[in-house]
Order: C-alpha cells, then sequence, then structure tokens
C-alpha cells in the first residue's frame, strides 16, 4: 500500500506543478503583452461606455425638462387668468411651481412669465422682472435688457450654456438656462418658462467618467457650444476640440489627434433625441507611464507565484492522500463484501460513483416517464371527445410518449369505497394517481385520470388485439386494477366499465358508458365491477327501447356530451318507430321519453325546462318528436358545460386567492394546497400551469419579484429586510436571480427607478 501512496503523490506533485507553472507562464506572458497593445484601448472602451450611461443620463433629464415644460403649458392652475386676477390662484400657482421643481432632482427654480406683465413667478413667490434681472439672478453674460427682451419674444424651446449668476445674497453659482415657450412648442405663445439648472446636476454625471485617468470632459449642446464641463488633473482648453466636434460624423467613436504637439485620445457619444456631443479627452502619455508600472507589477507577482506554487505543490500533494484514504475506506466498509481491489484507491472510487450515476440515471428516467401532467390533459381532451382528427390524436400522443395500440379501446371508471369514514390522505392521493398514470401488462396498456368534480378516476385501456372472449378480458383487466388499488392504498373500489371500440376518437362514447354504469353501483351493491351493456340485467326489461340506451342518454346529458346525446336519442327513437304498437301506446313510450328527460333535468338540478317540455307535449310522431327535443338538448348540453366551467373557475378562484394571499409566507407550497382543496400534486400543479402560464414555482417567484420590486420604488425600507419579508430565507441567492432577470441587483434597481 505504501507504494501506491508513493505513487499517488509523485502523480499529486507533478500535476500541481504543472497546474502552477504552465498557467501562470502563459497567463503572465498573455497578461504582459496585452497590457502593452490593449492597456489604451480597454481604457478607451470603457470611456466610450461610460460616455453612452452619461448621454442616456442626459437624454433622460432632457426628456424629464420637456415633459414638465409640456406639464406647466396644459396646467389649469397655471393660466394668465387665474394667476394674475386671482390672489387665492396666485398662491395656489406658487405652491404648483414648488411641487415642478420638487419633482426633478436637476430643478434649482422655475419661474414664469407672462407675455406685458410686469411681474415674474417662482417657487418662492412674484416679484418684479426689472428687480429679479437686476438683484436676485444677475447673469454673466445675460443682461436685464436681453433677458427681458429674450423671454417676451422667445419662439423655441432654447437652452443657454453654463454661466456664472450673482444672487441676492452676494454668493454665485454657475447654472444653464433652459427656456421654453408657453404653450409648448408652439410659435403663438403668451407666456416664456424658465428652468434654471445648477452646472454642478450636469458635471456630476461626468465625473467620474475618466476614473483613475487625467483629462477632461465636455457636454456640447446641439450648436455646438459647452454646456459643461470637467477638468480632472489638466488643464485642457475646450476651444482646441471645438471644430473636432463640428468635424463629428458618427454616433460615437474613438480617435487620437495632436494638438499643439501632444496626442490625444478622444471619445464622444452624440445624442440623436437631444443631438448633444459628450466627449471625453485623455493626454495619450499617461497610459504609457501606466503600462511600464504594470510591468513591475508582473514580475513581482509572477516570482511570487512561482514561489508560493513550489510549496503549495509539496504540501497539497502531502495532505491530499489522507481524505482519498479516508473514503476508500469508507467505500470499502459500506460495502457488503469487499472482493479483490482492481487498483488505487481512485480507481475504486470511480467505480463505485459510475456505479451510483447508473442508479441515479435509473430513477430520473422513472420520474420522467411518471411526472408530465400534460398527459392528464391529453387524456382529458379524449374523454370529452374535443379531439376528432386521427391525425391529430397522433401528434398529441407521440408528442407527450403515450404509448397505445391502435386497435381497440374501451373506458373504466374507477370510484373509490371504504366502509370508514374518513377521506384520502394526500399520500394515499398522490399513491393512487402514481398507481394509476400508466399500468402496462403484457396484452394491455392502461392509463388514468383524475376527475375532480366527479369524485372518480377514468382508466383508458388500450388492447393490441381482439380478445376470444372481450368479457373475460375486460373482468381480469378490472379486477388486476383492483387489486393493485387495494395493495396500493388499502381501499376498495367500483368499477363501471363501458364498451369496447375500435377508434380512440369513439372513446368518449365508451367514458358516457362508464358513467351511465356507474349509476347503477346501488343495485349490484360497492366493490364491483359493473358493465354497461348488462344494465338492462339490472331493471325490469321492457320492448320499448333498450334501458342502455337510456342510461347512456341520461349519462351523455350530466357530461353534457352532445354528440352521444344526440347519437343515442336517434337511436332510442328509431327503435320506438319501428315497434308495431298502437297509437295510444306509442305516445305513452314517448311521453316516458318525455319523462326521463324532465326527471334528469330535475335530478341536474339546472335551469327550469318545464315551460319547454311542455312544448313537446303537441308531437305528432316521434319523428317530430326528435326533431323538437335536439335543440332542447343542445341547449341543456350547453348550459351543463357552463356550470362545469363555473365550478372551474370557483376552484381557480380559490386557488388564485389563497396564493395571492399567501404567496409572501416562507410556508406556502404545492402540499399546502392540495390538502386544503383535497386535490392531489398533479393536478394542483397542472391546474396552476393551466391558469397561470407559469408553474407553481415560477408563479410564486413572479408574484414575489413583482411586489419586491414595487416596495424597492415605493420605500426606503432595508433591502434584506424586504427580501425576507416575502419568503425568502437565502437573501444573496435572491439577489443573484433578481439580477439574472431584471440585468441590476436589487439596490441597483432602487437607485434607477426610486
Amino acid at each position: 500500500m505504501k507504494r501506491t501512496k508513493s505513487n499517488l503523490m509523485r502523480k499529486y506533485f507533478l500535476s500541481y506543478l504543472l497546474i502552477f507553472s504552465v498557467p501562470v507562464a502563459i497567463l503572465g506572458s498573455a497578461i504582459y503583452y496585452s497590457a502593452i497593445l490593449s492597456f489604451k484601448k480597454e481604457i478607451e472602451n470603457s470611456n466610450l461606455d461610460k460616455l453612452h450611461l452619461v448621454k442616456e443620463l442626459t437624454d433622460r433629464q432632457m426628456r424629464e425638462l420637456r415633459y414638465t415644460a409640456t406639464s406647466i403649458s396644459l396646467d389649469s392652475k397655471l393660466t394668465p387668468f387665474r394667476v394674475q386676477n386671482q390672489q387665492y390662484s396666485l398662491l395656489e400657482a406658487i405652491q404648483e411651481l414648488k411641487r415642478y421643481r420638487n419633482g426633478n432632482a436637476i430643478m434649482d427654480e422655475i419661474l414664469l412669465y407672462y407675455h406685458g406683465d410686469s411681474y415674474i413667478y417662482s417657487s418662492n413667490g412674484q416679484t418684479d422682472v426689472q428687480r429679479l434681472a437686476d438683484q436676485f439672478y444677475k447673469f454673466e453674460n445675460w443682461d436685464s435688457s436681453s433677458l427681458i427682451y429674450d423671454i417676451n419674444h422667445i419662439k423655441e424651446a432654447t437652452i443657454r450654456p453654463a454661466e456664472v449668476i450673482q444672487l441676492i445674497n452676494n454668493e454665485s453659482a454657475r447654472v444653464i438656462t433652459y427656456m421654453f415657450p408657453i404653450p409648448y412648442m408652439s410659435t403663438q405663445s403668451y407666456g416664456t418658462g424658465i428652468i434654471l439648472i445648477g452646472e454642478a446636476k450636469l458635471t456630476d454625471l461626468i465625473e467620474n467618467t475618466l476614473g483613475a485617468f487625467q483629462g477632461a470632459v465636455f457636454i456640447f449642446n446641439e450648436h455646438d457650444r459647452i454646456l459643461a464641463s470637467k477638468n480632472k488633473g489638466a488643464e485642457i482648453d475646450s476651444s482646441s476640440f471645438i471644430s473636432h466636434v463640428k468635424a463629428l460624423n458618427n454616433k460615437s467613436g474613438i480617435y487620437n489627434t495632436a494638438i499643439d504637439h501632444e496626442q490625444y485620445s478622444i471619445a464622444y457619444v452624440r445624442s440623436e433625441d437631444t443631438g448633444w456631443t459628450v466627449m471625453s479627452v485623455m493626454p495619450s502619455q499617461q497610459f504609457m507611464h501606466r503600462v511600464i508600472k504594470m510591468k513591475t507589477i508582473i514580475y513581482i507577482v509572477f516570482s511570487l507565484v512561482i514561489v508560493i506554487g513550489l510549496g503549495l505543490s509539496v504540501m497539497l500533494s502531502a495532505n491530499l492522500y489522507l481524505p482519498i484514504r479516508k473514503l476508500a475506506d469508507y467505500i470499502k466498509n459500506q460495502r457488503e463484501t469487499t472482493g479483490n481491489q482492481r487498483g488505487n484507491e481512485l480507481e475504486l472510487i470511480r467505480d463505485t460513483l459510475d456505479s451510483q450515476y447508473g442508479h441515479n440515471e435509473d430513477l430520473r428516467q422513472r420520474i420522467h416517464v411518471q411526472s408530465p401532467y400534460v398527459r392528464e390533459q391529453v387524456l382529458i381532451r379524449l374523454l370529452k371527445g374535443g379531439i376528432q382528427d386521427f391525425q391529430e390524436v397522433e401528434h398529441l400522443l407521440a408528442c407527450h410518449e403515450m404509448e397505445m395500440f391502435s386497435t381497440h379501446f374501451y373506458v373504466m371508471l374507477i370510484a373509490l369505497e371504504n366502509s370508514r369514514e374518513c377521506e384520502l390522505s394526500l399520500q394515499q392521493r398522490e399513491d393512487l394517481r402514481t398507481l394509476l398514470s400508466k399500468m402496462v401488462s403484457g396484452d394491455w396498456i392502461g392509463y388514468g385520470v383524475e376527475l375532480i368534480h366527479d369524485n372518480a378516476i377514468a382508466f383508458l385501456v388500450t388492447l393490441p388485439t381482439a380478445a376470444a372472449d372481450p368479457r373475460q378480458m375486460q373482468v381480469e383487466i378490472g379486477q388486476q386494477v383492483e387489486q393493485r388499488i387495494k395493495e396500493t392504498i388499502h381501499w376498495s373500489a367500483t368499477i363501471a366499465i363501458g364498451n369496447i371500440y375500435g377508434e380512440i376518437r369513439q372513446i368518449n362514447r365508451s367514458f358516457i358508458e362508464s358513467m351511465a354504469a356507474m349509476e347503477y353501483k346501488m343495485g349490484r351493491g360497492a366493490g364491483k365491477l359493473l358493465f354497461f351493456d348488462e344494465i338492462p340485467s339490472l331493471q325490469d326489461q321492457t320492448s320499448w327501447y333498450s334501458i342502455e340506451e337510456q342510461a347512456k342518454f341520461i349519462q351523455s346529458l350530466k357530461q353534457g356530451d352532445l354528440v352521444v346525446a344526440s347519437e343515442t336519442l336517434g337511436r332510442m327513437m328509431d327503435n320506438i318507430s319501428k315497434k308495431e304498437q298502437s297509437i295510444l301506446l306509442l305516445k305513452c313510450v314517448c311521453f316516458e321519453v318525455i319523462n326521463t328527460l324532465f326527471r334528469t333535468l330535475k335530478e341536474m338540478n339546472i335551469s327550469d325546462y318545464s315551460s319547454k317540455i311542455k312544448s313537446l307535449l303537441t308531437f305528432e310522431s316521434p319523428q317530430e318528436l326528435e326533431s323538437l327535443l335536439l335543440p332542447l338538448i343542445a341547449e341543456v348540453c350547453e348550459e351543463v358545460g357552463r356550470v362545469k366551467e363555473g365550478k372551474h373557475v370557483q376552484l381557480k378562484e380559490q386557488i388564485l386567492a389563497f396564493i395571492h394571499q399567501e404567496y409572501k409566507s416562507s410556508q406556502i407550497n404545492l402540499e399546502q394546497i392540495a390538502q386544503q382543496h383535497q386535490l392531489s400534486l398533479s393536478y394542483v400543479s397542472r391546474f396552476i400551469k393551466e391558469h397561470t402560464g407559469y408553474t407553481f414555482t415560477d408563479y410564486i417567484f413572479h408574484m414575489r419579484l413583482e411586489s419586491i420590486k414595487e416596495e424597492l420604488k415605493a420605500s426606503d425600507k432595508n433591502i434584506k429586510d424586504i427580501i425576507t419579508g416575502h419568503g425568502y430565507t437565502g437573501v444573496s441567492t435572491f439577489i443573484d436571480k433578481f439580477k439574472r432577470v431584471e440585468g441590476v441587483t436589487p439596490g441597483e434597481y432602487r437607485r434607477l427607478y426610486s
């Protein structure tokens, strides 16, 4: 064993040497080469990205200014009549201007002037126009006469570049002035709005653009005049670059130029929205200084990594064998027989993992076969006769891996019976669903689906060929299913069996027949096999028409299946017409059909059809009675569909209301919902997916995400408290998922949208 240990240690040592030395050598060379050739380009691209961000922010601020200008123009509280003629309305107008000012972060003040008026209004009150220009806001390059003339003759929105203004308290500030006519974008204006923006509000946006490098950043307007600028560590004359701005043709770019015998790197971005240009200018010489400095750092780091790598190779090689040895010993202790060990400990571990992977793969395949809830939806459509096109049937079966023979089909309806006063537990429901979702025998295949509103399970059986004794085959299959149910959940079952059909499109008829047979459970007793074609033996025989047809007719009405109901009625009326009997007896038989319909409608407890049934009594022949019954049957089936849909909607509202109430709880899960509504997990999962378009987990996440986003925007509550308040215990995990979905972290989202 020592020899094996020595071999492993040598392998580990050589491996670690390669792991450390080869990548470090390659990466060291690549980093050095990349630093020389592309360091400058990376900085320029980084600056360009930052300029794009500045452009987006300035575009957004300008859109907000235009929106504010439009809102002021349309504000009924800021009309000349209300502001100039009513003292109370003046106070309202001042408050309205203050609201606009507070609603935009970059505004320092809003001024409102009406042509011909001697006063100008602001969020702080009103004052004489001349006094405002001479005392309150004395512009460096805009004297009072020019100001008064401009505000009386403005034709379009204008932005004045940053300039110094002298305030009434002898303080000074640099501001950008945004003027617009009222109404906004109108040449026939009756007033002027003035928004004062501190230059610092724009320079704050560009302050960090250069990072650790020297240079300057400029914002030019659409006329190539500087609106704002920021110098960092280098005094750069903006006038030298105005000609470059005028020559720009593209939306963005990077180029190098020489000005006064010095090389500069220039990056720029031009906005299509405002026509503004954001430009960064950096002396190129500083990049080489950074590269030389990085070269020295690389040498030092490379040497340290080599030394540390050698030490770690020795240490890790010596220490790595012990946990591997312990793991190999643990594996051998867990096996029933050790046998002869092949190779070293690593090979033993590999063989064990291969074996375990095979077991896990088998388990995954079994889960995949049993879990597809979409398969149940296909079965429900087949049972309801919702799929009549043979190619569509074949396509759906192939898509959902539903293996079926193509010749003989029938349906068994399974109702659970138990003498104890109790209900199925959630685990029993899942066990039963798993058992009946798919059963395969040597000569038949069965698929089950839960019928929530009928408190039963429909089990579709497909046979490869016609049996010599079809009834005996159905009995044997029914007994097998009943026995499997009893073994699985310890409940007995009554099974009603429909007739065998040669096309899968006719399976809804077998389903109706099984429902009809289940109605006669009382006659045979619970826990039995009931066959549709044995219904006549359960009641007195009559020569009028088949009791089977009558039961099928009744059940098709209860299920709302118009196709089967119409077909069955037609056969009943044909049988009546073919009988040779007196007119009186013929009418009695027809009245019995009407009475059967009347009793069924009363039993179903739907709308009152008494008046319509009375109108049937005027028939003159069985054929006329059939023609009168068909529209009424169609109306009944339509109402049954609405009633079932109503129950479906009610269940949906209950489940979704529960989710909407409890989605912030960390305890909410599918099991809780299924237990509360006495449903199976698979049905609840399918139900939520069908009505929301999301799986349960995704729907909960979507609701929590939207709620968290709203709370991030509307409150300053601690982000961790918001996340845990929505049922999450792993805050970092949620933040990672939030970023994948939204592209930003919750903190960044709050800064962007709050």
